[in-house]
């Protein structure tokens, strides 16, 4: 009977998506009414990189006006810092198209945006039960990013997050891609630096 009842967490607003936001979505005082809406979280639930509310006021808005949004938000995904900067439509560069690759997130190098440089890996089990693995093509232009959520094992109970990659690649590189799909190879992306990229040229140097 002498119990206390147990304190409140403390909680944080951020700022989560009200609709389905496209690559390129300007973010104005007017237009966010629109766009975002307020969550509360406990401090422990917030991920490390979310947009915070500001105080009541001008400043409530002061991390977004005038931002952009550099790739896909789906209704009440959270709204990071890394979902912020400079967006441009490409247009993969001569001689190449566009493949999209699908894996679970789990896969995929989570601060992969358009404009970056990625190293396409393969790895398998031979029946020898041995595991190899190599680079199968490097320095691949990334076009654009999506994530598509689906019921896991097309099941009422939980979700399975994939992400969608498009890079450029020639027709033999398409290829490449497909038959590793077919041959069950687990692909996956190394995220290359900038350091990695000649500046003022589309030439990538290799350390290979």
């Amino acid at each position: 009977m002498s119990a206390k009842p147990a304190a409140a967490q403390a909680q944080t607003e951020v700022w989560v998506a009200a609709k389905e936001l496209a690559p390129g979505t300007k973010f104005t005082k007017d237009s966010i009414k629109d766009q975002l809406k307020k969550r509360k979280l406990n401090n422990d639930a917030v991920p490390e990189t979310a947009i915070v509310v500001g105080p009541p006021g001008e400043n409530e808005l002061a991390e977004l006006d005038g931002q952009t949004l550099n790739k896909t938000l789906r209704l009440d995904d959270h709204l990071t810092k890394g979902d912020l900067g400079k967006y441009a439509s490409l247009l993969p560069p001569d001689g190449r198209d566009l493949i999209t690759i699908r894996m679970p997130v789990d896969r995929m190098t989570p601060f992969v945006k358009p404009s970056d440089r990625v190293d396409l890996l393969g790895t398998m089990t031979t029946k020898e039960q041995k595991v190899k693995g190599a680079v199968l093509i490097p320095n691949m232009l990334v076009m654009a990013v999506d994530v598509e959520v689906l019921k896991a094992n097309g099941g009422p109970q939980g979700n399975m997050a994939n992400q969608m990659v498009t890079l450029a690649a020639t027709t033999e590189e398409a290829t490449l891609v497909r038959m590793a799909e077919t041959a069950n190879i687990r692909l996956s992306f190394i995220l290359l630096p900038e350091s990695r990229k000649v500046k003022g040229t589309d030439t990538w140097t290799s350390t290979r």
